[in-house]
């Protein structure tokens, strides 16, 4: 495969756009989760079959791939199969009215490697997807479904143009836009309480590197330590602390938590004990006041903020 970088650009969204583009995250979201409950069964058929069960049984030989090679087939347990089932459920409901064929391929995809990665043990067993929490849907290609034109995302009827920076004072953004364009993927954020969406452009090729960046022509030795980073080059060395500039935030993000707690609480009495712990064996029910989803929208934002400055100052070391 060749070399690929992302760069991301702002979108200008009317609140129509917004609108449909919501609706569509969300028919992602369903067909993530008739994806991933249909690949979990499909595993689960697979290890209760005689050849999974034999193939267990031996030690590690030719014979013994190839039994589990067998049984992965026998419940077409398979990224491609796993495509057709996606086209399928979404050709039968009203899925496909807001989804094309490369975006739901895309979802089976990505809903197989989080699986595969179960079946080999290097992660947890993958979430089913809660109302909001799906938050960017992509491409295959840039042909067909989503697909960037002259500075505007097109997909399926929406135009959605580019705020692109008019100054552009090192030419990043220019050289991003002069590479070819793999793929395009959309992203929804929550900035300040604001639903904002950005493009990110996977482009062939190599990001621009600004001159001062440059890296030198010999080696650089690197200690890395939980709370710090020594370097030690050829002309320069030195120890700092990492991201000695971010303030944290815990304080108050804990006082946020307990002011959410205390909101759900008084709103859902109902649903706990007299020990104060939530109830269990019966499915409960919610309420949410418009102060616990202010909390909730502040939290996100401190948490964002964390992320960004660490983010921003990992960058500026990595670059020194």
């Amino acid at each position: 495969m060749s070399k690929s970088f992302i760069l991301e650009l702002p979108l200008q969204v009317t609140p129509e756009s917004q609108r449909e583009l919501l609706i569509r995250l969300d028919a992602a979201r369903y067909l993530y989760n008739a994806c991933l409950s249909e690949a979990l069964e499909r595993l689960q058929r697979v290890r209760e079959s005689k050849l999974w069960q034999k193939a267990l049984k031996q030690s590690k030989s030719t014979q013994r791939n190839a039994l589990f090679k067998q049984a992965l087939a026998y419940p077409k347990y398979s990224e491609y199969a796993l495509h057709t089932f996606a086209v399928q459920t979404k050709n039968a409901c009203w899925i496909v009215e807001h989804l094309d064929v490369h975006v739901c391929q895309k979802i089976a995809t990505r809903v197989f490697d989080a699986v595969e990665q179960y079946r080999w043990g290097h992660r947890g067993k993958p979430r089913f997807k809660g109302k909001g929490w799906l938050s960017s849907v992509e491409g295959k290609s840039n042909e067909t479904g989503i697909r960037w034109r002259e500075g505007q995302v097109h997909w399926k009827g929406l135009v959605l143009p580019a705020l692109l920076d008019s100054k552009d004072k090192y030419g990043v953004q220019a050289h991003g836009l002069s590479c070819q364009t793999k793929y395009v993927r959309l992203l929804k954020r929550q900035v300040k309480g604001e639903t904002c969406w950005y493009a990110q452009l996977v482009q062939e090729g190599i990001p621009l590197i600004k001159e001062k960046n440059l890296s030198p022509a010999h080696d650089v030795g690197l200690d890395v330590g939980p709370s710090s980073i020594a370097v030690v080059g050829k002309e320069d060395a030195f120890l700092t602390a990492l991201c000695v500039e971010l303030e944290p935030l815990y304080e108050e993000i804990g006082k946020l938590q307990k002011q959410i707690d205390r909101s759900r609480r008084a709103m859902n009495p109902a649903n706990y004990t007299r020990e104060g712990t939530i109830r269990k064996g019966i499915p409960l029910r919610w309420e949410c006041s418009e102060r616990y989803r202010r909390l909730k929208s502040k939290l996100q934002e401190y948490h964002r903020v964390m992320s960004t400055t660490r983010k921003r100052l990992h960058g500026e070391l990595s670059n020194e």
